[in-house]
C-alpha cells in the first residue's frame, strides 16, 4: 500500500453526510404529508398554492412563484388543476387587462380548514421526538444555514422578486425601508395616552395641535393666533 492509498476507514461514508439525513427526512415527510393530503383531493404542492392565496402572500402566477420559489410555469400548472377541481378562481385584473389575479373559489376556501388541521397533525407526528424547545431550534438552525447559502428562508416580497435579483438596493434605501418597517404606527390608544399626557405637561401635541384643555388655540383671519390684552393698558 502506497501513501497515497488510504482505507476504507479512512474516508467519510454516505452516513456521515447531513445531507443524507436530510433526504431521508425530506423523503419521508413529503411521503406521509401526500398521503394526507390525498384524502382531500390535492397535493403536497397544491397545497402550497392554496394556503399561500388563504393568507395573501399574492394572487397572481408570477408573486406565487416568487414566494413559493418555484417556476411560473409549475405554478400555472398547479392553478390549472386547482381550477379544473373549483378550487381557485381566475379573473381578469380591470387596472390591467393583461393581468389575470386568482382567489380561492367558496369551495376552496371551505377546504383551508381541514387542510390546515391535516398538515399540522403531520407537522406533529414528524417533530414528536422533538419537545417543543427543540422544534423552534430546529427551524431556526435550518434558516440560518438557508441564509448562509444566500437563500431568503422566508420567501421574498412577491412583487419585487425579479427586480429584488437585478437591481440591488441603495445603501441609503435599504436603511430607510428598514426603519420605515421598524416603525409601529400610532394606534387610538396610544394618540389618546399621548394627548393626555401633554396636556399634563402643558405641552401640545405636534400632530394634533392640541393645549392641555384639549382644544386648540384660537386664531385670527390671518391665521395667528391671537394675543390676550395686557394688563394695565387701555
Amino acid at each position: 500500500m502506497t501513501d497515497t492509498q488510504t482505507t476504507p476507514t479512512d474516508t467519510s461514508g454516505l452516513y456521515d453526510h447531513a445531507g443524507y439525513w436530510l433526504n431521508r427526512l425530506q423523503a419521508e415527510m413529503h411521503g406521509r404529508l401526500e398521503r394526507r393530503l390525498s384524502e382531500h383531493g390535492v397535493t403536497a404542492a397544491q397545497w402550497g398554492v392554496l394556503i399561500a392565496l388563504h393568507q395573501g402572500a399574492s394572487n397572481t402566477v408570477r408573486g406565487l412563484a416568487a414566494f413559493l420559489a418555484v417556476d411560473g410555469g409549475a405554478v400555472t400548472r398547479l392553478v390549472d388543476r386547482l381550477e379544473g377541481k373549483g378550487l381557485v378562481a381566475r379573473q381578469v385584473d380591470r387596472a390591467d387587462r393583461r393581468s389575470v389575479l386568482l382567489s380561492l373559489s367558496e369551495t376552496g376556501r371551505a377546504l383551508i380548514g381541514p387542510l390546515v388541521q391535516a398538515v399540522d397533525e403531520h407537522d406533529t407526528e414528524i417533530l414528536q421526538g422533538l419537545s417543543a424547545e427543540e422544534r423552534g431550534q430546529f427551524l431556526s438552525a435550518l434558516s440560518r444555514l438557508l441564509t448562509a447559502q444566500g437563500i431568503e428562508p422566508h420567501g421574498r416580497p412577491f412583487d419585487d422578486a425579479a427586480s429584488a435579483h437585478s437591481k440591488p438596493k441603495s445603501k441609503s434605501k435599504a436603511k430607510a425601508e428598514k426603519t420605515a418597517s421598524s416603525a409601529k404606527p400610532d394606534t387610538p390608544l396610544t394618540v389618546a395616552a399621548t394627548i393626555e399626557k401633554l396636556a399634563k405637561s402643558g405641552k401640545k401635541d405636534k400632530k394634533t395641535g392640541k393645549d392641555k384643555k384639549g382644544g386648540k388655540g384660537k386664531k385670527d383671519k390671518k391665521g395667528k393666533k391671537k394675543k390676550g390684552k395686557k394688563k394695565g393698558k387701555k
